[in-house]
């Protein structure tokens, strides 16, 4: 009776620092950076209908979820917040059903354990259960997916269940076709394996997925403005499989970057959890577990395919849906360790090794401690700005810092007073007037040529500087005579 409290407890704790954890990062009002500002400028100037059409700035996002995220402006206005609301919900939503996954998928309470170690502990998840953006959206989706499988025999009314989750997936997240389609094998699988025919509750569910993900294709993806932009975005930052000699250096990177951001614990945890990946794969062949490996493995293989064809991207956050899967994985391998060589020496060992990575992992977390940021944060500058502001003072800002900037002047949360002069505008505005100017710079980012020129006959020099966290930095330059606040 103690141990199973003690259990209990460990499993309550979890979720209580999950909580937290989350609550920290959410309440901590990160500033939004470049990708979540072209969403949330079409948001606050779009009416709900407005949002049908394609985006402004490049911007792509399922529809579905921008209207949800719409609805949250609506409710709270001009707040930072709004825009964290559902995702974070999302991130609270997916813990209680992963963990029950994981306890209908393994006996032992020391899996259950390692398997919400590896998503409680995760900075990449903790960052983006706060942000304004739909990836913490994939994660819960193809959670319910999972749950919504494992749980087929218990569930009353499943084909229903499953029929309305697609439809309304299908609008609500880009990589729904990749798990719908995983669904589909492991139905398949399922009815082949236990000589039961799919029925014809299976074919109209299809059909129904069909007509909606044709119309959603049609409306919102074919001949999409930005189609041609986004593949060459993407082309260059490598994310799609190339077919060439380049292919198993590619993919050897592509899986590095698996273990080492999506499981952002460093060098040593992520070779620990590479190793029971790798371990996983191999004990799910031999022992023929062909229903976890349809569930884990096909969404990975058919996400590379549709890279190979450039239709979707295998990069970081784009892949954060898979985490579940290769956590079901490496849980697999650790169970086997635990319970199928428990009656070996060695076998006992190396399970107590790997009970350690929760520790380690749960230092790792407090020791970088939240908020995580991963991308620039520009707001907590502008807001340094607006204290040091003086009369006449103007803002320059940069084409990866200008689209958030322009989000905050129409938030408000730039002094009205403040003159902002965007890159493309710099020799269209009234630069030449001022005394005192702000440069705002990414660190990939250089100064233009235009800009070197306005300091240098403006006699301009460098007074004050600082950085934000994400590498954002704030110079002040200003003529020779003029008075400077110190930091």
């Amino acid at each position: 009776m103690n141990r199973y409290l003690t259990q209990r407890f460990v499993l309550c704790a979890l979720f209580i620092i999950a909580i937290i954890l989350a609550g920290i990062q959410f309440l901590s009002d990160r500033g939004v950076w470049l990708d979540e500002a072209v969403l949330t400028l079409n948001l606050i100037h779009r009416n709900a209908v407005g949002l049908f059409r394609p985006l402004d700035y490049n911007g792509v996002a399922p529809v579905l979820f921008l209207l949800i995220q719409k609805a949250f402006i609506s409710l709270v206005p001009r707040s930072d917040y709004a825009l964290k609301v559902f995702p974070l919900i999302c991130y609270l939503a997916f813990l209680p059903l992963f963990a029950r996954i994981l306890s209908r998928l393994f006996k032992s309470i020391y899996s259950i354990i390692l398997g919400l170690s590896l998503v409680v502990f995760n900075q990449t998840i903790i960052y983006y259960s706060s942000e304004a953006k739909q990836y913490i959206v994939d994660l819960l989706v193809i959670t319910i997916f999972y749950y919504l499988l494992i749980e087929e025999k218990a569930l009353k009314g499943f084909y229903y269940k499953l029929l309305v989750l697609g439809l309304i997936c299908i609008y609500l997240s880009n990589i729904t076709p990749i798990i719908l389609l995983t669904v589909d094998v492991y139905l398949f699988y399922k009815s082949r394996s236990e000589n039961r025919p799919l029925g014809r509750h299976f074919i109209i569910t299809n059909l129904c997925w069909g007509v909606f993900f044709a119309l959603y294709y049609f409306v919102f993806i074919y001949s999409h403005p930005t189609q041609h932009k986004m593949v060459g975005y993407w082309s260059n930052a490598g994310a799609f499989m190339p077919l060439d000699s380049s292919f198993w250096g590619w993919m050897a990177g592509r899986f590095h970057g698996i273990f080492y951001f999506l499981f952002y614990f460093g060098q040593l945890i992520g070779s620990c959890i590479m190793a029971l990946f790798g371990l996983g794969v191999v004990l799910l062949v031999r022992y023929r577990r062909y229903d976890l490996m349809i569930l884990t493995l096909l969404p990975v293989c058919v996400h590379l395919v549709l890279s190979g064809f450039k239709l979707y991207p295998f990069e970081t956050r784009l892949y954060l849906y898979l985490t579940p899967g290769l956590v079901i994985t490496c849980v697999f391998s650790y169970e086997f360790l635990v319970t199928g060589l428990s009656h070996l020496r060695f076998g006992k060992v190396i399970g107590f090794i790997f009970l350690l990575l929760p520790a380690l992992m749960a230092r790792v977390v407090f020791i970088h401690q939240p908020p995580y940021t991963q991308h620039d944060d520009i707001k907590r500058g502008i807001e340094a700005i607006n204290k040091k502001f003086e009369k006449g003072d103007a803002l320059y800002t940069g084409n990866l810092t200008g689209l958030p900037v322009k989000y905050y002047k129409d938030l408000g949360v730039i002094d009205g007073r403040l003159d902002v002069i965007y890159r493309d505008g710099l020799l269209n505005t009234r630069p030449y007037a001022v005394k005192r100017l702000w440069v705002l710079t990414y660190s990939v980012e250089d100064q233009p040529q235009e800009l070197s020129e306005l300091l240098k006959s403006r006699q301009l020099i460098k007074k004050d500087s600082f950085e934000t966290r994400g590498g954002v930095h704030f110079s002040l330059f200003a003529q020779g005579n003029a008075l400077v606040q110190k930091k």
